[in-house]
């Protein structure tokens, strides 16, 4: 039910405009009905539409693909498009890939009608070495709202099974998109299509005009006796754009994969080109970048002996040899699916990828006698694994498998903040491939743990509002893995600032402390006292204060009443906040938020409770959520719920002056000294 409405979600999107053959034009010319498109249906946030997107790929006489690309968009807002700038990346290791003929232009049409082209020159065009890739850059001059930019370029790769990719969809709508590929009859590749919305029907009538532009093209290579010809069209495609807690938007959006499934050579005979994730992973084994990195030579062996010496127990001996590899071993921030080096030649190094350091980690639980291996991976932000799609490049990290006699543990060695038993969040993807010696086979791979938040807060408060605060936080499981990361990578001081007091500006930090932040056997704490003189509210004799004065849900994160795609959370959460309030003297509770508790599920709710005693206020607010995937069907149910939430964490406490501060003492003015007797 979620995925049906899913799709009609995405239909609603559509524009009610026809797009046909006249809006695929040839490079510069311009149809008047081009000009005059500056709206797309339902989507008020469009900065910019896509005219037109197509590709050509096809053999040419030295057996490499040749992918040209042609793509028009008009403007509608300069400051705020994503095309203003346009970058190409062209993958250079071993002469891969090659760009050539690239052209780009703005076309402006100024109120009486006159039209102006305004070309990139080749000394804007710039390339700039990223890795191995050479990053291909231009921005487009003159641009004003109505601007209709384009650009084009061929691309070269060697290796004629790298038959690109399509991407239908982008961050603007876009009004026509279309990929045409020819192969010649010795070549045979299997398609893949992804996405919710559906593509053209076309009749073989439809595709004649295409197929013979591109069999008279002069560099086409030879075939045996035929083409292949392959067309695929979207028309009227929404903008896809990322919302919160999505994994990643590949998932959903309409694209295309081709995979060399076989080939026939000069004598006519036919190899077959497909392999299945068995054998995928014996070739991985078998290769010098992955399985032959794997050792357990005298050296390892002799290393390993001394990080474990004296430790008894394998469960302690692997989280001693695990410690060492995240915490020793520094990871070059690069993800990837095969090792640089061996593994010995790694340990001597002390760093490398995510996969040197898994497959080191391997390699020194097998010295000490334990049973570990390689589980491939897709990170989230990189999609979930198409399992039907048999091919090594779908990954590009890998996790470490520790079997012991009381349990099976996923390890994930690429950081030191990472502890021993729970995965970085960004490996929480689905699913992965386990490669052993004489198997492989595909496993799960879900958060088994919870994350857990606890923060207390003491806040005291004075007649003329000023505040004093006193925090703990204390983080443990996932959140404490993204609370270190950012603790590290920021100023400490700046870090409380920004992410402990986000909702109480104007505070001044008079002390704090981060606790434990290298030790990730124990939670990560973070003090800090407090001073505020503007959080509350002082007006006559009332004082109005909101009591959550950290963690709360300001606002409600799913603020679209619309959403195209499931809510995947990353994991599940216990928070739980603890707030005391100290009322000054004189003054006296007249509002404070209700007891309450509110439930989305049997697996997610939260509940407040709280206790006046004197002039003492006791509170606790737990928010529980272990629903981490969230249809469509029920995203107006979980809005209404967050909406619930947000609107709580409004409330405040509201304090009055008591009518006993304001009388005078009985025993005012009376002498209070010695009697005179």
């Amino acid at each position: 039910m979620g995925l049906r409405l899913l799709v009609i979600a995405l239909l609603c999107a559509v524009s009610s405009q026809t797009v046909t053959a006249q809006y695929v034009q040839e490079f510069g010319e311009v149809s008047f009905e081009q000009w005059d498109i500056n709206t797309f249906k339902n989507d008020e946030n469009a900065h910019s539409i896509i005219l037109f997107d197509v590709g050509e790929s096809y053999v040419d006489r030295d057996i490499e693909i040749i992918h040209k690309r042609h793509t028009r968009i008009k403007i509608l807002n300069p400051e705020q498009s994503d095309f203003t700038e346009i970058e190409i990346p062209v993958y250079t290791e071993n002469s891969a890939q090659r760009i050539r003929r690239l052209s780009a232009q703005t076309i402006n049409r100024s109120a009486d009608g006159e039209v102006t082209t305004i070309e990139v020159d080749g000394d804007q065009i710039f390339t700039e070495d990223s890795g191995n890739y050479e990053v291909t850059s231009f921005t487009f001059p003159a641009l004003e709202a109505g601007s209709i930019i384009e650009y084009s370029y061929e691309m070269i790769y060697k290796n004629p099974a790298a038959l690109p990719d399509w991407t239908f969809q982008h961050s603007s709508p876009i009004l026509h998109s279309e990929y045409r590929v020819m192969i010649p009859d010795f070549l045979e590749f299997r398609s893949y299509k992804y996405g919710l919305l559906p593509y053209e029907e076309l009749t073989s009538d439809d595709n004649e005009e295409y197929m013979n532009k591109m069999r008279s093209y002069a560099n086409m290579a030879p075939a045996r006796s035929g083409y292949k010809f392959y067309r695929t069209v979207l028309k009227n495609a929404a903008a896809i754009r990322s919302e919160p807690y999505l994994t990643a938007v590949i998932n959903y959006k309409n694209h295309i994969k081709y995979q060399l499934s076989g080939y026939t050579d000069n004598s006519g005979f036919y190899t077959s080109y497909m392999n299945t994730w068995k054998e995928i992973s014996e070739e991985l084994m078998d290769s010098n970048n992955f399985g032959k990195s794997i050792t357990t030579r005298r050296s390892m062996r002799k290393s390993t002996e001394e990080i474990i010496d004296g430790i008894e127990g394998d469960l302690e001996k692997a989280r001693a040899i695990y410690d060492y590899v995240a915490s020793k071993v520094q990871w070059n921030g690069r993800f990837s699916f095969t090792s640089t080096d061996r593994a010995d030649d790694i340990l001597e190094d002390l760093s490398g990828n995510s996969t040197d350091k898994a497959l080191l980690l391997i390699s020194m639980l097998r010295s000490a006698d334990l049973v570990a291996d390689p589980v491939l991976i897709s990170t989230r932000a990189r999609g979930r694994v198409d399992w039907s799609y048999p091919t090594p490049y779908s990954f590009n990290h890998t996790l470490v498998l520790l079997q012991t006699d009381d349990q099976l543990l996923l390890l994930d060695p690429v950081s030191e903040i990472i502890p021993f038993g729970i995965l970085n969040p960004s490996s929480i993807n689905g699913s992965g491939l386990l490669i052993r010696d004489d198997n492989a086979q595909i496993v799960d791979i879900t958060p088994d743990n919870l994350s857990f938040v606890r923060t207390t807060t003491l806040l005291t408060i004075d007649e003329r509002g000023h505040l004093k605060a006193t925090l703990r936080s204390d983080y443990q499981g996932y959140d404490a893995i993204l609370h270190r990361n950012i603790a590290e990578d920021e100023d400490q001081k700046t870090y409380i600032e920004e992410h402990h007091l986000d909702h109480a500006p104007g505070s001044t930090i008079i002390d704090y402390e981060i606790l434990n932040i290298d030790d990730t056997s124990e939670p990560l704490t973070v003090t800090a006292n407090v001073e505020n003189e503007q959080y509350a509210t002082v007006a006559g004799d009332m004082i109005y204060i909101n009591p959550f004065f950290k963690d709360r849900v300001a606002e409600n994160p799913f603020s679209n009443p619309d959403r195209k795609f499931p809510v995947e959370f990353n994991y599940g959460s216990s928070k739980q906040y603890i707030t005391t309030v100290n009322v000054p003297d004189g003054y006296e509770v007249v509002d404070i938020p209700e007891n309450t508790s509110q439930q989305f599920s049997e697996r997610a709710g939260f509940s407040f409770i709280q206790q006046v005693s004197r002039n003492i206020i006791q509170m606790r607010m737990t928010i529980v959520n272990n629903e981490i995937n969230v249809g469509t069907d029920r995203y107006e149910e979980l809005r209404n719920y967050y909406a619930t939430m947000s609107d709580f964490f409004k409330q405040q406490i509201v304090l009055k002056k008591s009518v006993d501060a304001d009388t005078p003492d009985a025993s005012a003015g009376t002498d209070s000294g010695p009697s005179g007797n």
